[in-house]
Order: structure tokens, then sequence, then C-alpha cells
């Protein structure tokens, strides 16, 4: 079903919050919409994905978002018009042999637009009418409506990128909060859509544990955890950043946490040991049901924690 870019008829559940059209600015997409994520640090396990391109750039403007810097040149998020375009790559996509991820959000939120675009009625109704390959949806958003109203919902992941409710407050403050995101998960559960969580970034501030204990109460709460994957997240920024991040009006006090070089990708992060007690104490707060995976580390950092890095069960993987 195409509705067409800006149709306005379906009603605002869920919390939905929409940008407004004026809060981005559209134009054709000169370029592929859809290519192989090749960004992995070397040594790091992360699924192989394709990306989809629908936007770039997102409203939200957290305090630590690398998109911040990756599209500094913008004066606003931009959403491609040329959706028959998009719409052919990704048609094209489905044909692939190997079965793949296509990650909807690594260059925009995937669903804050949804409200305007509708990119979803198209979208979801492609991947019902194969066996093979999925799509993630990553959000900060509460916008799924427009999914909630489709009958047919197939290999659709919905991954719902959550914080501490302090830190959302203070460095998220532009998106909902943390409950209200994990109410619409819960929407998604109960449509029988598969729901993924990413706690990401962990900011391991003096008590961080506290912080995000009722955050893991709250998941145990409000969704059906068994089987559930969580990917446990933490800060990797160029060195630029802060720095950008801070003459924008940023809070760049975020990146206090993350003070160790890394050399395999060239980015600061959280120094291994606190990352190492980070993942450990999300394991041992989680219900046993859960599926929890760290995000881009080592091998030996999965085989520290118990897991098997050649069968990774983490946000991304299929």
């Amino acid at each position: 079903m195409n509705r067409g870019l800006f149709d306005q008829a379906d009603s605002r559940t869920h919390g939905e919050t929409s940008p407004g059209t004026d809060a981005f600015i559209m134009r054709p997409r000169k370029g592929p919409f859809l290519r192989p994520f090749d960004k992995a640090p070397p040594g790091k396990i992360c699924p192989q994905v394709y990306v989809l391109a629908h936007a770039n750039g997102c409203p939200y403007s957290c305090d630590y978002c690398y998109l911040q810097l990756t599209f500094r040149h913008l004066d606003a998020p931009t959403v491609f018009s040329n959706r028959h375009d998009l719409l052919r790559e990704v048609r094209q996509f489905l044909t692939l042999d190997k079965p793949m991820m296509l990650h909807a959000g690594k260059l925009s939120d995937s669903l804050v637009f949804d409200p305007e675009t509708a990119l979803t009625e198209d979208l979801v109704p492609l991947f019902d009418s194969q066996d093979k390959h999925k799509l993630l949806l990553l959000t900060k958003s509460t916008n799924v409506a427009r999914l909630l109203n489709l009958p047919k919902h197939r290999h659709i992941v919905v991954g719902f990128s959550v914080n501490a409710h302090a830190l959302a407050a203070r460095f998220e403050s532009n998106a909902p909060s943390p409950t209200e995101r994990l109410q619409a998960a819960r929407a998604c559960q109960e449509a029988g859509y598969e729901v993924r969580i990413r706690i990401d970034p962990v900011v391991p501030v003096d008590g961080w544990q506290e912080l995000y204990r009722p955050l893991v109460d709250l998941i145990h709460e409000r969704l059906d955890c068994r089987g559930l994957r969580v990917t446990i997240g933490n800060l990797r920024y160029f060195r630029q950043l802060p720095r950008y991040a801070r003459a924008r009006g940023a809070d760049a006090s975020v990146f206090d946490s993350a003070t160790w070089f890394d050399r395999d990708d060239g980015r600061m992060r959280v120094p291994p040991e606190v990352r190492l007690e980070m993942y450990r104490w999300f394991r041992g707060q989680l219900a046993s049901g859960i599926h929890v995976c760290p995000c881009k580390e080592s091998a030996q950092v999965w085989r520290e924690l118990g897991l098997d890095p050649t069968r990774p069960k983490c946000t991304c993987a299929l």
C-alpha cells in the first residue's frame, strides 16, 4: 500500500510524536539507497548487514550521537523523496541468495518520520512477500501506529534504543522517555512483532548501576522477556565529536567517561575493564531468558562473557 509521503489519515496512538514537515528537508537522493555496512572496526564482532538510507540525520539530536558530526553539513535532517528508487533497490536486495538484515536505523531513526512518510506501509509488505531476509527498524520514537495497523509483518524486527531515565532526560531530551519507548515496544510485541532492545550508550557515571536498575526493572515489567535480545552499547566517538557537540550547544560531559583510545578504529571508548564490568552487570541483572550481548567487541570479550562470538544474538543479527 502506498498512501504517499504526507498522508495524515492515521490516528496518533501509543504516544506518537511527530517532528512535523518543517523539521526536515525533502529532496531526491542521487546515490544508492542500499549498501553493505563496512564500518565495523577490524577484529570486532559485528553482524554483516545492509544499510537503508531512507533519510540522513535525526531531529532527536542526542548529545552523544555520531550523526551530528557525520551530517554536520546539513541545515536540517533530510528525507529522500524518490521512493520509487528506494523500493526498487529493496526489491533487488530481496533477491540476494544469502539471508541478510536490512538495517534502517544507521543514518537516521527508523520511525521518527513515519507519521509523515508512511514508509513502513511500503516496506513491511515487501518483506512479508518473501521468507529469507529481515528488516530492522531501530528507533527511539513511539511512532508505531502504522506498524500496528499492518495485518502481516513477518521478518520485521522493531528495535528500541533506551537508556537510564536520568541520563535520557539529560542527554536525549528531544526523544520520548524510556518508559514511553518501552510502552511502544510492548504494543509491538502484542501485535506479533519481534522486538529487540538496545541499552545504548551505557554511560558509566558515578553510581551508574543505581541509575540503570530501574530501567532493568521496567524491561522485566513491561516486556515479554522470553528470548528477548538486549544489546549493551557503549560510547564510541572520534576525538573531534565533543568539540563539535559543544559548539552546537550539546552537553559534552557525556563523553567524559570514554577516555580510552581504541587503535583498531581510531575512536575513543570507555576503558575495557569498565566495559566488561558493564556487560557482566547487565547479564547478572537481566532475566536468564534474555540474550544479553555486547556491541562491537572482540571475540575475546565475548568468550570472557561466556558467549559464542560465532553465533551472535545481538540486535543486528539475523
